[in-house]
């Protein structure tokens, strides 16, 4: 079937998805497209419903979102991919990509030599997913209503991996994804439903929530702020004169760091609001009215950044934002994070947890009362090149995903989630701008806070989990 001349705009990122980062094998001699490909081929072949085409093609989705430093991939890919189809499809696609993991459990327990013909990465997630099931397990499992579908499902996983079984591309297939496709829903159910995503998970992807003209004009003004912000540097670097001395001396101008290899190097600038009107009368604005429909409030700006993010850019440690701004009367916060060029794995895009309160339930640890309810703050690191980060024994049990953008997207996310980014590996910047925002009831204090950067520059409480030398 021939992909349709206009797609839904969820099925091209997931196309997009598979085409940026589908070139992983996580232990297989073939990439997750060729994988892909094949298992939808062989249900094509088979006769099966667009439902369960559209199951074998995505059904390893949850590896290309999934962070993981495993060679053979990400143990929850099954969880994490149909978590993320969910809203998009019904369960008759996204069940048997949930249960595919346990079938494979299950021909193991109960077919003799299906388990002595598994790949070395099959059996590796087979001791990370449970194992041999129970009697019992068994039982429940045939039981399901989708029992014999991830069956099917399990068998082409299985034999989907050989390259003469198909060469089609990802985008062959998209007929069979827009004929069970979930219908658009109407604007008020679209923003209630992300509203309550937002609320359990602690961000929200809206996908270009800004149109062409917009970031055009974005791009204008963020060119005319790095031009001022690398002016700066090198006035700097010819002065002699530090960054705590000119800011002191300086108390309405853009705030500029460097890059901690490269003191002529931006690595990010704040205080956007506070010198450029066009951000204040126009995007700051639009911002405000986006955070309103998440959360229900009416939010003042409390701080601004712009990460440049160059070629070789530094990383941020896995960190919350919420410690960073404990000297001050609110106690939670929502980003909103816009990107000016695509984020990709390569160019050190945003990772968060797929449920980090879920992860993190059983942790003995603060929980103020929020506006958001009672909300964890992870113990982190205190001083040295890791000061701000969580620690590494707590990070270690979050299950990490990335999050790809592209330009024009927005992410918005609060204070209490964990997030981090990867150095900047490819050859061209990642640039993303962050806009934080405090509860309107709690009071306005944008200018507290940047009085209080400006005389107090190298404070460590403003270089939290930073790729910078501002540490304790």
């Amino acid at each position: 079937m021939n992909a349709p001349a206009t797609q839904h705009p969820f099925i091209q990122t997931v196309v997009d998805l598979f085409n940026d980062q589908g070139n992983l094998t996580y232990g297989e001699d073939i990439t997750q497209i060729e994988h892909a490909v094949q298992c939808a081929e062989l249900a094509v072949r088979a006769g099966e419903s667009d439902e369960l085409i559209s199951a074998a093609l995505l059904h390893d989705i949850g590896h290309l979102m999934a962070a993981s430093d495993i060679a053979f991939g990400n143990y929850k890919h099954d969880s994490i991919g149909a978590d993320y189809l969910s809203p998009y499809f019904s369960a008759a696609v996204t069940e048997p990509i949930r249960l595919h993991a346990q079938a494979k459990r299950y021909l193991c327990t109960v077919e003799k030599g299906y388990f002595e013909d598994l790949s070395a990465a099959s059996v590796d997630s087979l001791n990370h997913q449970g194992g041999l099931m129970t009697e019992q397990e068994i039982t429940e499992f045939a039981a399901g209503e989708f029992f014999e579908d991830s069956i099917k499902l399990r068998r082409w996983d299985d034999e989907g991996k050989s390259l003469e079984l198909s060469k089609q591309s990802i985008e062959h297939y998209v007929g069979h994804l827009m004929a069970v496709i979930k219908p658009e829903q109407t604007a008020q159910e679209r923003v209630s439903a992300q509203a309550q995503s937002f609320k359990d998970k602690g961000y929200i992807v809206l996908p270009q929530a800004f149109a062409n003209a917009e970031m055009d004009d974005l791009e204008n003004e963020v060119h005319s702020l790095n031009k001022h912000a690398q002016s700066l540097l090198n006035q700097l670097a010819e002065s002699k004169q530090s960054l705590d001395e000119f800011y002191q001396q300086n108390l309405q101008e853009l705030i500029v760091v460097p890059e901690s290899d490269d003191p002529l190097k931006v690595c990010r600038y704040e205080y956007i609001n506070g010198y450029s009107e066009q951000i204040k009368q126009h995007l700051v604005p639009k911002l405000q009215s986006l955070i309103k429909q998440m959360s229900g409030d009416d939010f003042v700006l409390f701080k601004d950044k712009c990460n440049e993010k160059n070629p070789g850019g530094g990383a941020f440690d896995p960190h919350q934002d919420v410690i960073a701004y404990h000297h001050f009367k609110p106690n939670f916060h929502i980003t909103a994070a816009i990107f000016l060029d695509d984020a990709t794995l390569e160019n050190g895009c945003l990772f968060f947890p797929q449920n980090y309160l879920e992860d993190l339930a059983d942790l003995d640890t603060e929980r103020p009362q929020t506006r958001a309810g009672k909300l964890p703050v992870l113990a982190s690191n205190v001083g040295g090149p890791k000061h701000g980060a969580i620690e590494e024994k707590i990070s270690d049990q979050l299950n990490w995903q990335s999050v790809p953008a592209k330009r024009g997207d927005l992410v918005i996310f609060d204070s209490y989630v964990p997030h981090y980014s990867e150095k900047n590996n490819s050859q061209d910047s990642r640039r993303a701008m962050f806009f934080t925002f405090n509860a309107a009831e709690d009071g306005d204090y944008y200018n507290a806070y940047y009085d209080m950067k400006h005389r107090e520059f190298s404070n460590p409480n403003f270089h939290i989990a930073t790729p910078t030398d501002h540490k304790l």
